[in-house]
């Protein structure tokens, strides 16, 4: 009996590893058409053949795995999401005009992004195709990939951040922040782009918070000290990352955090998270700045006493003005654009969220202003904001209109109300799994790429946080139905 239930685990993790590996062997494919045989390789195979994975994987689990969760609010909700961009891209190429006008935008062209169908309708099939994948899972398997997810999420991470650190603390490096490595802008892991800092700073805060509440609600101690300098470390690299809203977004979960200590009354565990959370990764946070600014003067200060004496605080990337333009001059600004369109405050507000404002402002325009588009209701697809806007649009209601219309958006909203009553579901009923830190972990997780969600295109495009959402959520179904 022992080796039967032994070889049914054993199937089980095989069974879901092999699932999470070709999910994220997926993430960052491109589909590359080969003209001709002689540029057949073995790279490109590979290539396309991870482009095709989630495909794969919904067949095979379609025809072996029968059952599947039957919640039709939340498939009604994501399949006309779906079905929203299908039309959206029927609709972008019905407007034959337009899509002249975007294969000959030299931006588009020298970047690669002229319209194409083909992988504008697979983008909305890869969105729906981790719900599709899930869904078919029951809970032992969903808890499962749950936390295999999490171990990949820290594998792929913490070897960025390896090579990251490794050019930081190199000699050709001046910078104060890991935020300004250049690997993190062009590095790549095994053929594939690797996760540039802002994206890192999110893995690290997803990472973050389940760790958390095993260290503060965990009855076994045995191992908290070694778990405490990986918190200690990741605090450190969120700060160095330099990433505005996962450090915002970490400050308003240390306040939950701290109001939970708070109303438990439990001075202990107050006073060791104010340390191990905030008090000593801001130290050796300044400790590092200025150690490296100290490293690159013509004279090195070598005395300690005056080393901290000398202590400065840097002025971070979130605090600044103008976060992404340190030179910035407003006369200059003058000569390249209309001053009665951009003023000085504009812009100023326009840098500090990276340009976001002004890209929400020209969505809107396309479908307040009059102009010759037709149908523009049902919106223009899945890279529609690429199309007119030349990046993406960072945020995902305004995504979710370019791309699906007003159906598009009137669902996903329908989405996040789904997703909160889900919480709410689990917060009223939280006597029942008070001891769970696996639920409260992906709670947390949810609302943290909710609130991501409002500044990036987040989880409606295949990848980390389209994984991670849906991995959670499937988890908190199952939950729900025990």
């Amino acid at each position: 009996m022992n080796k039967l239930i032994t070889y049914k685990n054993l199937v089980h993790y095989f069974f879901i590893s092999i699932i999470t590996f070709l999910i994220w062997a997926s993430i960052g494919s491109k589909y590359i058409i080969l003209e001709n045989t002689n540029e057949l390789n073995f790279k490109l195979i590979i290539n396309n053949l991870r482009f095709f994975l989630p495909l794969i994987l919904i067949i095979i689990l379609i025809y072996f795995k029968q059952n599947y969760q039957k919640n039709y609010y939340l498939k009604i909700i994501i399949f006309t999401i779906f079905i929203s961009f299908t039309i959206g891209n029927y609709n972008l190429h019905n407007n034959v005009g337009l899509v002249q006008i975007f294969n000959n935008d030299q931006i588009l062209i020298k970047f690669g992004y002229v319209p194409n169908y083909f992988r504008d309708i697979m983008m909305g099939v890869f969105f729906i195709s981790t719900y599709l994948i899930f869904s078919r899972l029951d809970q032992p398997e969903t808890e499962t990939l749950l936390k295999l997810n999490f171990i990949l999420l820290i594998s792929t991470t913490f070897i960025t951040l390896y090579f990251a650190y490794s050019e930081f603390f190199s000699s050709q490096n001046n910078k104060e922040y890991l935020y300004y490595t250049q690997f993190l802008i062009t590095g790549e892991l095994f053929g594939v782009p690797t996760i540039r800092s802002l994206g890192l700073s999110r893995n690290l805060l997803i990472i973050l918070i389940p760790l958390t509440f095993f260290s503060l609600l965990g009855k076994n101690k045995k191992n908290n000290i070694y778990l405490n300098i990986i918190i200690i470390f990741l605090c450190i690299s969120i700060f160095q990352l330099q990433s505005r809203l996962t450090i915002y977004s970490f400050f308003i979960f240390s306040i939950l955090i701290l109001g939970y200590l708070i109303f438990k009354k439990d001075l202990k565990k107050i006073i060791f998270f104010i340390f191990i959370f905030l008090i000593i990764p801001q130290f050796l946070n300044l400790l590092v700045v200025n150690a490296k600014i100290n490293y690159f003067k013509e004279k090195p200060t070598t005395n300690i006493i005056k080393f901290i004496q000398e202590l400065k605080i840097p002025k971070s990337r979130m605090l600044t003005s103008t976060p992404n333009n340190k030179n910035f001059k407003i006369e200059e600004i003058r000569k390249n654009y209309n001053v009665n369109l951009v003023s000085e405050d504009a812009y100023l507000a326009s840098e500090y969220t990276s340009g976001r404002t002004e890209l929400w402002k020209k969505t809107l325009k396309i479908f307040t202003e009059k102009n010759d588009y037709k149908n523009i209701f049902f919106g223009f697809g899945t890279s529609a904001d690429r199309y007119f806007l030349k990046e993406n649009v960072s945020n995902s209601l305004f995504y979710s209109l370019i791309s699906g219309g007003y159906l598009g958006l009137i669902f996903l909203i329908l989405f996040y109300l789904y997703l909160l009553n889900t919480i709410y579901f689990f917060l009223v009923n939280r006597k029942k799994n008070e001891d769970n830190i696996i639920i409260y972990s992906a709670i947390t997780v949810i609302l943290f790429i909710m609130l991501r969600s409002l500044v990036e295109n987040s989880f409606l495009i295949y990848g980390t946080d389209n994984i991670i959402l849906f991995t959670s959520l499937f988890y908190l179904e199952n939950k729900k139905i025990v």
